[in-house]
């Protein structure tokens, strides 16, 4: 039976066609030895208006069989069979089940219908070849209780389509009314005419509204009365004159809007509307109309126009970009990849060179398709800025540690200093404060031969709430620049002379990024330089003083970078790891798979999200390198399957050569736990892997709450004392299988949750959430327990007062919700914790 509840739950989530589902329901029964029969019977009554719910009808005999299933196959079930079987067994008047001999007869009733009879929608028949126990009685309640659920979700689902239907008719009343409110407003400052309708169809008005003067700009005088076609565009005079006798032969309103010359010569947009009418002697017939000026909405319509297309430019820009960006790196990425790899070998001086060479300019290509990816959001409005805080001594000895390898190779000296106005922890975007200096620093590297490049920080206080203006400033001994070329140095793709192109390389693009990051973080960005002396860049940004003490808010980057072999050769042994690559290009696959080989592992391989599904069936992995573009099941969906499955979860790596920002947003959406843009590097794959939970130092083998890092905020998922008591009095083997079963149950359960807080199922939602918080309690998952013990505490707040507010449904909710991640932690953590246990 309890597989029969999962089976079940499964065929109602994920059907579509409510009479399917039924029927599945009523097949999937018979796989049980004691069924001799289902059906599911509908009541007609709910569609009967006519009879109120307070009457009570002799017996009943309206309905019909809406799905059935017997086991033996020439047995067939009616309506009218089911009516007597209600009305012997007087079933029809109960609301809990009944049984009658060997049936178990269960109402099926849903809220908000009007319905003649105690059972709302109707009843699940279900026949034994023995008699009904207590317990089948209540299993086979549970399952009907899964059926309402899902009949109440429908039925609710198609009164909230009436009721869009009924607001969308409403709000279509509302607009026509809106319209004619409106033309009737615009039409005040308008100027009125009227015009008889002569014989000849010749257009003289008899009447114009002095507001003549404000529309044309000019006097008022009846000689306008004769002119009035002169004032039309003459481009659109014919179209003017065909409408005016389309009104004239039809009888139609007229309606129009063309452009009028006013007297100083300027052209506006104007509207002309008109109707046919009786002149007051009751006996002429006159077009009696008025003309109002439209020209800013003409001119709001252009601008819109003109930022469709706009923007329509720029979706083109960025899909092309995103395009050319995934195909330029999926190349790049066998040449960089390859070369990691090449260097990590025994190599001669020359072949050594020769690699360090291909490499260098590999990533300069990446550099340049980085900038010009930057260039794009930038311009398109889609780059966000960060708001962190961080340290931001820290910042300037990583732009120092990166940049000294390359100072050093010319001999040159580089170092900074800061004055002591310079607040010591910041807030704001790190990474985009680093590549402003980087690129400063880069280029004063880049043209300075001997000497020295030197970086200054100063700070302007704004105001008493901590806001800063912070100066810096990157001062070099290089060539400097010719003052004709100052002027242009920070537009795109400009370089100060085409010798300098020629000489130095380079796209012109780095410092017009620099630029406009500067001006979003509030900023500005200048230069100052003599020929032949060097030359200092300067440039600002507002910022805020960060006054945290809590240091797990801060970010923080490791100064400290293991080189490449070394970290290589111990990784896979110290941290031995079960790695699943799933990658549909061959090369890349082999590029990733030799890398990890460096690292020190042997992963297994697969090319598509489907076989990667039947790999994790098979196989528990610790870690799933996942790319997200390939054929029939592609990364995305794949993860998704993965996390909602009952997998034992692994951590997700996606792998993209598509480097825009909502790719990795999707990614993380969909649960993978972090995310590389190729081409890969080893220190990036290194310190990707070097993320995963379960690589804290101290793991113990028995101990398995010992495996929670510290420094990836896990350790209030469990509550250590509460695990190890239940590990010692257990033993690991029999905790081991517990906690299959309670994550299982617990997916299951909280699938339940989330659709009772869909559908306002509070008993529902109530008596899950129950469950759950008794068994994370018992494993010591006390954050989820707490969560739980919340959302019971509004649960039964909405029950004893009768009433729930909109605040306590958002409340529970985002609680629900909570949870869901919470419980997505939990599994990740244990699921760590099992695998590190059972190969110690």
């Amino acid at each position: 039976m309890f597989m029969l509840g999962l089976e079940t739950a499964k065929i109602l989530k994920h059907s579509k066609d409510i009479d399917k589902a039924l029927n599945d329901i009523c097949q999937q029964v018979l796989t049980l030895d004691k069924v001799v029969f289902s059906c599911f019977y509908k009541t007609s009554a709910i569609a009967d208006q006519s009879i109120t719910t307070t009457e009570k009808p002799q017996k009943f005999n309206r309905g019909y069989v809406k799905a059935f299933a017997s086991r033996n196959p020439e047995f067939l079930i009616d309506a009218k069979t089911v009516n007597k079987l209600l009305n012997k067994s007087k079933a029809w008047q109960q609301i809990e089940p009944v049984v009658y001999e060997t049936y178990l007869i269960m109402p099926l009733r849903l809220e908000n219908i009007q319905q003649t009879s105690d059972c709302s929608w109707g009843w699940w028949v279900v026949q034994l070849n023995c008699e009904w126990t207590q317990c089948m009685v209540r299993e086979y309640h549970q399952i009907a209780m899964q059926v309402e659920m899902k009949l109440q979700f429908d039925y609710s689902q198609h009164q909230l389509q009436q009721q869009v239907q009924e607001a969308e008719q409403a709000y279509n009343t509302l607009y026509h009314w809106t319209e004619q409110y409106r033309h009737l407003i615009e039409q005040v400052p308008s100027v009125s005419y009227v015009s008889p309708l002569a014989k000849d169809g010749k257009f003289d008005l008899a009447y114009i509204s002095p507001q003549i003067q404000d529309l044309l700009g000019v006097s008022y005088n009846h000689q306008l009365l004769k002119n009035w076609q002169d004032y039309v565009y003459p481009a659109d005079r014919p179209m003017v004159y065909q409408k005016l006798q389309q009104t004239l032969e039809t009888g139609e309103d007229f309606n129009c809007e063309y452009r009028m010359l006013r007297h100083d010569g300027s052209i506006i947009w104007v509207s002309d509307t008109a109707q046919i009418g009786v002149a007051t002697d009751q006996k002429t017939m006159v077009l009696r109309g008025s003309v109002h000026d439209i020209s800013d909405r003409k001119k709001a319509e252009a601008q819109l126009i003109a930022a469709k297309i706009t923007e329509s430019t720029n979706q083109s820009k960025s899909k092309f970009l995103a395009f050319m960006s995934h195909e330029i790196r999926t190349p790049m990425n066998t040449v960089i990849g390859m070369t990691d790899i090449l260097l990590n070998t025994p190599l001669s001086p020359q072949q050594q060179k020769y690699v360090n060479t291909i490499r260098q300019g590999g990533e300069i290509l990446l550099s340049i398709v980085n900038n010009i990816l930057d260039f794009s959001r930038i311009e398109s409005g889609n780059l966000i800025l960060e708001k962190k805080p961080f340290i931001l001594k820290e910042c300037m000895e990583q732009v120092l540690a990166v940049m000294r390898p390359r100072a050093a190779q010319k001999s040159l000296k580089l170092h900074y200093s800061q004055s002591l106005q310079v607040p010591h922890q910041i807030i704001g975007d790190y990474g985009r404060l680093r590549q402003i200096l980087i690129n400063l620093v880069s280029n004063a590297i880049k043209f300075t031969s001997h000497g020295e490049i030197s970086i200054k920080i100063n700070a302007q206080k704004i105001n008493a709430d901590g806001k800063y203006k912070l100066l810096f400033a990157v001062e070099d001994t290089g060539i400097g620049i010719a003052p004709e070329a100052i002027s242009q140095i920070f537009q795109s793709f400009s370089q100060a002379d085409s010798s300098i192109n020629r000489q130095y390389g380079g796209t012109g693009l780095g410092l017009a990024i620099c630029k406009q990051l500067c001006e979003l973080m509030e900023g500005e960005i200048g230069v100052s330089s003599q020929l032949g002396k060097g030359t200092t860049f300067y440039f600002s940004i507002v910022t805020t003083e960060s006054k945290t003490t809590d240091i797990s808010q801060l970010v923080h980057y490791d100064q400290e970078q293991p080189s490449t072999p070394i970290l290589a050769t111990t990784l896979g042994e110290h941290y031995p790891l079960k790695i699943l690559v799933v990658e549909d290009h061959p090369v890349n696959r082999e590029i990733l798979l030799l890398m990890l080989e460096k690292m020190g592992y042997h992963a297994d391989s697969v090319n598509d999200g489907i076989y990667a599904l039947e790999a994790l069936q098979q196989t528990s992995y610790d870690l799933v390198f996942m790319d997200l573009q390939m054929p029939i099941m592609d990364g995305l969906l794949a993860t998704d399957r993965i996390r909602h499955s009952s997998y034992l979860q692994p951590w997700i790596i996606g792998l993209s050569a598509n480097a825009f920002e909502e790719s990795r947003e999707m990614a993380l959406q969909v649960g993978m736990n972090d995310y590389l843009t190729k081409p890969l590097q080893m220190e990036t794959l290194i310190e990707s892997v070097r993320k995963l939970p379960q690589l804290a130092e101290g793991l113990k083998a028995r101990k398995l709450i010992n495996s929670i890092a510290p420094s990836a905020n896990l350790l209030p998922v469990l509550d250590a004392s509460i695990f190890n008591t239940l590990l010692d009095s257990i033993g690991f083997d029999h905790i081991s299988s517990l906690i299959s079963s309670f994550i299982e149950l617990s997916a299951i359960t909280i699938a339940n949750m989330q659709e009772a807080i869909q559908t306002g199922d509070l008993q529902t939602l109530e008596a899950q959430n129950h469950s759950l918080k008794g068994g994370s309690g018992t494993f010591g998952a006390t954050k989820l327990h707490n969560v739980c013990q919340e959302l019971q505490r509004i649960c039964f707040h909405c029950r004893k007062s009768q009433i729930c507010s909109k605040e306590d449904m958002d409340t529970m909710y985002e609680l629900v919700e909570l949870i869901a991640m919470e419980f997505q932690l939990l599994t990740q953590v244990v699921r760590h914790s099992i695998y590190q246990s059972s190969s110690a």
